[in-house]
C-alpha cells in the first residue's frame, strides 16, 4: 500500500507541473540489437574514434550517447564474463583438491 493516494498525487503533480508534467515523453531513440551489434562491431574492426565512427555512421547526439552507454554496458558484460570464469575455476580447483585429501 502506498503512503500517499493516487488522488494526493495527481493533485501534487497537476499544481506543480500542470496537465503537461503527466505525459510521457519520449525522446530516446530505440535501435534493434542488430544494429547495435553491428556498430560495436565497426568500431573494434576499425578501431576509429567515436568521431569518426559519428561521422561514418551518421549518428547524432543523442544515438552517439546511446552507442556510448552501450560500450560502457559491453566492458561490464566482459568483465562479469571474465568474473565468472575466474570463480567457476577457483571452485573447480577447490573442489579437485577436496577430492584428493578424500582419497
Amino acid at each position: 500500500m502506498s503512503k500517499y493516494s493516487f488522488e494526493f498525487k495527481l493533485k501534487v503533480v497537476k499544481e506543480y507541473m500542470g496537465e503537461e508534467g503527466l505525459e510521457r515523453k519520449s525522446s530516446k531513440t530505440f535501435y534493434s540489437g542488430e544494429f547495435k551489434l553491428r556498430v560495436l562491431q565497426y568500431r573494434q574492426y576499425h578501431n576509429c574514434s567515436y568521431r569518426k565512427e559519428k561521422d561514418t555512421l551518421n549518428l547524432t547526439k543523442s544515438e552517439k550517447e546511446e552507442l556510448i552507454e552501450l560500450r560502457e554496458e559491453n566492458e561490464f558484460l566482459r568483465a562479469s564474463l571474465a568474473y565468472e570464469k575466474k570463480l567457476k575455476a577457483l571452485i573447480q580447483e577447490r573442489e579437485s583438491k577436496t577430492k584428493k585429501r578424500r582419497k
